[in-house]
């Protein structure tokens, strides 16, 4: 029988395709080596296998470790290197790709935004987990989920919560349907220890960290049956790279240490040094694009078997077809067309009663006549905004009694029709923006860079905090502050400074509202110096908040800068620090 070789001192059995591992390490230890030497053996043993690669690591599998000659067969989906571009809805017909075709695919979803990561991963793997349920596709099938912690963190950030739910899942029951699954992670603190502790065998390459090996202490608690853990512990800050821990108590019952071989094919994870530059492939195996095209075709025509639109479509289609034909004969029997047209309807309809597509046109039905009655609604009260703002424009002095009316008419339309306050807010900026008839051309610069400072908060700015925003020292801020004022453009209102309509009218077309939820987390880590969104990363990925000290020894950062990058993300609203306590990123982020 085959086996998978990942050691001159350790084969793996074939059934390792169908079992759970978690490959840790810090960086550049050999985790990801380990992972494709891994699908390398698979490939070998001509078993089914999938990377899904946030890091752009894993295509080198298609390319001779020299880069110039063949690798494996395998179908790259995504990136510089893909055989096919993927977007982020793309996650459900690649799952049915990989049941359907049987074939070993890396997904690389480098290119993708975090959110289309998420959003592909999620459906991805809900709709494998589906498909192989069904006896016809319980074949062996292997996982390769690369920095899993950013799909089954620890702390799930809201929107995250049926991702995660879809990988425990495969975990935990994924082995019935045939499907096995490798976490890798350098990030072991973070990586869900729930879903950890399931796995049935450990892969442990250098961990420093006091948090991250902590972290493992669940697995330990779990499967360290013979009192092992005090010498797996005492050697893992000191692992060769490339070394690692074998520990796999129940299944292979083997506890060593293993010198893991390096890949035999292209190292797509290569770092590069000081001086270098990061090496390409130049060649990669062929595969059949057309044969790929093809496979792609089926498997998008199968799927809109179970779409409502082509059922319709399909029944438009026949009945057609029926009115066209003569009378028939059957058997001394005349059927006219319209016996053929009912008997033809009835058995769509039968079809149809099979599958749960009635109940969710039925659902989306009623979603339809509610949004299109809330929208009537909420239209109401956006006229009868749009005139108090007209107003305002002719009557600056009834300023506070029109925004807090205003306030009240959003109030009433969130209640009313269950609209979430951060889209009333961003409607509040819209009809802001809408209300301007060109930008001020004559405004400097300075003055429109702090106004657009202050306009993106609703409840106006400290002085402070704009320095902070624009990046202008005290000095300059005010003065620009002071010119604002005697444009009419901005006013002080309870120790802050608020934008008034008139300058929400200079800014004009130039202007643009601040994002909300996930939008607003993306828009900023786009933005943030290194410190900042370091942080805010970490914050986001904790929303229960993350106590000072641990955010110091998850980030490296010394009380003094971390102190620092949290007051410049608290003037831009990001995070809340109470004076004790956890420090959380903001709930505007979610």
């Amino acid at each position: 029988m085959k086996s998978l070789r990942i050691s001159e001192t350790l084969s793996l059995p074939i059934d390792a395709v169908t079992q759970t591992f978690a490959d840790l390490g810090i960086r550049g230890s050999g985790k990801t080596n380990t992972g494709v030497v891994m699908m390398e053996e698979m490939m070998k043993a001509e078993q089914q296998a999938v990377a899904l690669d946030p890091t752009d690591a894993w295509y080198g599998i298609r390319s001779s470790s020299d880069g110039k000659g063949d690798g494996f067969k395998v179908i790259i989906m995504g990136g510089p290197h893909g055989d096919l571009p993927l977007t982020g809805m793309n996650g459900t017909i690649m799952a049915e790709f990989v049941v359907d075709s049987g074939a070993s695919v890396v997904f690389s979803l480098r290119h993708l935004s975090i959110s289309d990561q998420r959003r592909f991963a999620q459906d991805f793997a809900e709709k494998l987990y589906d498909l192989k349920g069904k006896p016809e596709n319980r074949t062996p099938l292997h996982i390769f989920l690369d920095e899993a912690d950013e799909f089954v963190p620890q702390r799930i950030p809201h929107g995250f919560e049926r991702m995660f739910g879809a990988y425990d899942r495969l975990v935990r029951r994924g082995r019935s349907s045939g499907i096995g699954l490798t976490l890798i992670s350098q990030r072991a603190q973070v990586l869900n220890k729930d879903v950890l502790s399931q796995c049935e065998t450990l892969i442990c390459h250098r961990l420093l960290h006091k948090l991250d090996r902590k972290a493992i202490e669940a697995w330990i608690e779990a499967h360290d049956t013979e009192g092992q853990s005090e010498t797996f512990m005492a050697a893992l800050a000191s692992l060769e790279r490339g070394t690692a821990w074998v520990w796999s108590p129940s299944w292979l019952n083997v506890f060593r240490q293993v010198p893991v071989r390096l890949r035999e094919t292209f190292d797509s994870s290569f770092t590069p040094k000081a001086g270098q530059k990061a090496k390409t492939a130049a060649k990669l195996a062929e595969v059949d694009l057309e044969v790929l095209k093809q496979r792609l075709s089926a498997t998008i025509e199968k799927a809109k078997h179970d779409d409502p639109a082509e059922l319709r479509k399909r029944i438009h289609e026949l009945e057609g077809q029926i009115k066209a034909k003569p009378i028939i004969a059957v058997t001394g029997e005349t059927i006219d067309r319209e016996k053929l047209m009912d008997a033809e309807r009835a058995e769509i309809e039968r079809i149809m009663e099979k599958s749960i597509i009635p109940q969710i046109v039925k659902m989306l039905e009623r979603v339809h006549t509610w949004v299109k009655n809330s929208v009537t609604d909420i239209q109401d009260t956006a006229d009868h905004i749009s005139q108090q703002m007209k107003a305002l424009q002719t009557q600056p002095s009834q300023l506070a009694f029109v925004s807090a009316d205003f306030k009240k008419d959003v109030a009433v339309a969130i209640i009313k029709n269950a609209v979430p306050a951060p889209a009333a807010t961003a409607h509040w900026k819209e009809i802001h923006k809408s209300s301007s008839t060109g930008s001020d051309a004559s405004l400097p610069k300075g003055e429109r860079i702090v106004l657009t400072a202050i306009a993106q908060f609703e409840d106006g700015v400290e002085r402070d905090q704009l320095s902070v925003l624009t990046g202008y020292k005290r000095s300059s801020r005010d003065a620009y502050v002071s010119r604002l004022k005697e444009r009419g453009h901005i006013e002080d209102g309870n120790g802050k400074i608020i934008v008034t309509v008139s300058g929400i009218a200079a800014l004009g077309s130039d202007y643009e509202p601040l994002p909300t939820g996930r939008d607003l987390y993306d828009h900023w880590m786009t933005r943030l110096p290194e410190g900042e969104r370091r942080i805010l990363e970490v914050l986001y990925k904790h929303p229960k908040g993350v106590d000072r000290q641990e955010l110091d020894e998850v980030t490296g950062y010394k009380r003094s800068s971390r102190d620092a990058y949290l007051s410049r993300l608290a003037a831009r609203r990001l995070v809340s620090i109470p004076r004790s306590g956890m420090v959380s990123a903001s709930e505007n982020l979610y």
